[in-house]
């Protein structure tokens, strides 16, 4: 990531120009927010738009969102058919993520369930029109889970949520705000204290001084719907969390403020040996696999169908 403090002085300039009468067109608390949330956008999201191959997903374009259209893709072996899924999956992936590239997690786990998952590709990401902003992430992350909810959800069907690193801010919002069954969070981020850490992690301890109130002023910018340490009290549904163990850009000691903010019944999944972005083993997987077995068992879900 790449800090830009200069920037501050020139954007507040432009932010703050007067109108035609001489007065200030934004009022400077709002112009500050704006302009620390901006920069977080450029020094945190990583949106792309180029063509991803989707494998088998299919594609669906849901009529929601802050810019009218969120495109999404799923994973349904028996078909969007009328028939309701007995397990619905919302996913939301990391900074760089894209839906293209999302896997069965965790209902390859659940062969004799009926489930689908939904990925979706935020505002700016993909074939989702808009700007990649945190400004419009809370609104827009509100907006997939009811459209998707509403499309697909029938009396039995269990609804999970999860989410993978930024990912997970956006998924303890969902779960802070509407009616979900299970979360699985995989080595979720407090953004405000993150922020600052990767700034620093990669720089001599000499900057850390000259670095370290400008990582705080961007962080600041962060929307509260965002923080998860703020909408972590707020669950109190059964979650499984997954903790790479090595992981140097969300440390296990910062994972550990969002557990401790929790207010559900947890099972933790640590991933020893292994970095932020980097690929479990198969017997990993199996112990992701035992907590997603745990999870259905305390949201009672069945092998039995939906109706």
């Amino acid at each position: 990531m790449g800090w830009r403090p200069w920037l501050q002085p020139i954007a507040t300039s432009w932010l703050l120009r007067s109108d035609t009468a001489g007065h200030t067109s934004i009022p400077p608390e709002s112009v500050k927010l704006n302009l620390r949330t901006r920069i977080a956008d450029r020094v945190v999201l990583l949106p792309s738009t180029d063509e991803i191959e989707p494998g088998t997903q299919q594609r669906v374009e849901l009529q929601a969102g802050p810019y009218g259209r969120i495109e999404a893709f799923v994973h349904a072996e028996q078909g969007l058919s009328e028939t309701k899924p007995r397990l619905l999956v919302i996913k939301l992936p990391g900074t760089g993520g894209r839906a293209e590239r999302s896997s069965q997690l965790p209902v390859n786990f659940l062969d004799e369930v009926h489930a689908e998952v939904w990925t979706w590709n935020p505002p700016g990401y993909g074939r989702s029109p808009g700007r990649a902003s945190f400004a419009n992430l809370p609104a827009a992350a509100l907006d997939f889970f009811d459209a998707v909810v509403q499309r697909r959800r029938g009396e039995q069907t269990r609804v999970w949520v999860m989410g993978n690193s930024l990912g997970c801010a956006s998924a303890l919002y969902q779960a802070s705000q509407r009616a979900v069954d299970g979360l699985i969070l995989r080595n979720p981020p407090p953004l405000v204290q993150t922020i600052p850490h990767v700034a620093l992690r990669h720089r001599a301890a000499l900057l850390h001084p000259l670095v370290r109130p400008v990582a705080r002023w961007i962080s600041s910018g962060i929307p509260a719907e965002m923080d998860a340490l703020e909408t972590a009290p707020k669950c109190d549904m059964p979650a499984v969390f997954i903790q790479a163990e090595c992981d140097t850009m969300v440390p296990p000691a910062l994972q550990q403020l969002i557990r401790d903010a929790y207010a559900g019944e947890i099972r933790l999944v640590r991933w020893e040996g292994l970095e932020h972005h980097e690929m479990p083993e198969e017997s990993q997987l199996e112990e992701l696999g035992e907590a997603v077995g745990w999870l259905m068992e305390q949201c009672r879900l069945s092998l039995r169908e939906s109706s």
